[in-house]
């Protein structure tokens, strides 16, 4: 009687590494899957962090130009021009412009 049940003990045994043996296959391919998963994941992260290091330079970029055009403006209308020539001595140009060619 104890050798039929070692006996059926054995079979479950085999009928499990036969199992196992036979869908090794699967197995690693869902293995596979679940490394490429987690390694796109990862990336994405890696990827998205890098993307809001790159909007925030972009946004100070952005605001350092506007800050500029903004003074430039400033300093460049009529009134601004008046106040820092006042007391300067300048003498509009006498008819137009006249480029000369250099000579070769």
């Amino acid at each position: 009687m104890k050798a039929k049940v070692k006996a059926k003990g054995d079979n479950k045994l085999t009928l499990g590494s036969k199992v196992l043996t036979k869908n090794l296959g699967f197995i690693l391919f869902l293995a596979l899957l679940g490394l490429l998963y987690i390694n796109n994941s990862q990336r994405g992260e890696r990827k998205q962090v890098k993307i809001d290091r790159m909007e925030k330079s972009v946004q100070k970029a952005r605001w350092e130009y506007l800050s500029l055009k903004q003074e430039l403006m400033e300093k460049s209308s009529p009134s601004q021009l008046a106040k820092d020539l006042e007391g300067k001595v300048v003498f509009p140009e006498k008819g137009p412009r006249i480029l000369k060619a250099p000579k070769s």
